[in-house]
Formats: structure tokens, sequence, C-alpha cells
């Protein structure tokens, strides 16, 4: 790995320094991983997945954590069972300064690996989705997101949390 001023530099930071070495980076995380999710595109992932390594889909079904109880607070069992409320960001808006800087090309040189390597993944997972049997592929993805939607259905009114909506 190289360190954290290989792809940027302060004193010249709206450029990317070595973009080859972060794309020889990125394909040689691709050449030592089998697959790779893709988080904003977490569905699709799982069913490949499964497709891949000859799974079912309710051996790949995830739920989310959060699904129906109280977002507002987070049990820390390191402090004595305590509720500690969870800290939202404020909204990007409410910081033009800080909005702007994300979407800056300093903010795109310094995370230029993330984004070749996020461009990459969904372009690998595209592929991965051409050459596979597409009417097993809707089908299954169909499937998996139907037994999502009965577990939300179900699970909703059942989850108990360790946090009440007052932190105790």
């Amino acid at each position: 790995p190289l360190g954290p001023r290989a792809m940027w530099s302060a004193s010249h930071p709206a450029t990317v320094r070595n973009p080859e070495v972060a794309h020889d980076q990125v394909n040689g995380i691709l050449e030592k991983y089998d697959f790779i999710l893709v988080n904003e595109r977490m569905d699709e992932s799982l069913v490949v997945m499964s497709m891949l390594f000859g799974l079912s889909v309710g051996d790949i079904l995830v739920a989310p954590a959060k699904m129906a109880g109280n977002d507002s607070y987070l049990p820390i069992y390191e402090r004595n069972n305590a509720c500690v409320p969870l800290l939202k960001p404020p909204p990007l808006e409410d910081d033009p300064k800080l909005a702007t800087f994300f979407v800056s090309d300093a903010w795109h040189a310094m995370n230029y690996v993330d984004y070749v390597l996020h461009a990459a993944l969904n372009a690998s997972l595209d592929q991965t989705i051409a050459s596979l049997n597409q009417e097993e592929y809707h089908q299954r993805l169909r499937l998996y997101r139907d037994y999502q939607a009965q577990i939300r259905d179900k699970c909703r009114q059942e989850i108990i949390y360790p946090c009440s909506s007052t932190g105790k």
C-alpha cells in the first residue's frame, strides 16, 4: 500500500498524482478477490453472489438492523448498559463551504483511488450480471426483494430494541 501522499499533495490539491498507480492498485484489489459487494447495489450484489456460489436466496437474505425500532439511541454496553444518543451530522446545506468542498477537484483528487475502485466494482457487477442467465437472475432478484418486504412487514412490530425512545 502506498502512503497517504501518493495520490494527493497539499501543494497541488486539485491534481491527482500518479493516476496510473491508482489504477494499478485497483487492478490489484480486483485480482485478489473473487467477488466484492457494491453497497449501493446490495440487492443485486447479493443475488449475483448467490448465483456464483450456488446459494439459495434464503441463504443470502439480510435484514436492516434498524427496521422498526428507535433510531435515536444506540446501546453502548461498555458504558454500564447505557443508551447513548446518536448524533446526526447537520445537513450539508447548513455549511456551504463544506458542501462545496465535497464536490471540489481537491476532494476528488484526495479520494481518487476510491472513485476508481467504485467505478470498477460497478462495471464488474454489470458485466457479471450480463454474463448470467437473465431470467434466473431477475427471478431471484424479485424473490429476494419479496422476501425482504415480508421480513419488514412481519418483523416491524415484533422487534424489541434495547433502548426506548427516551433512551432508557
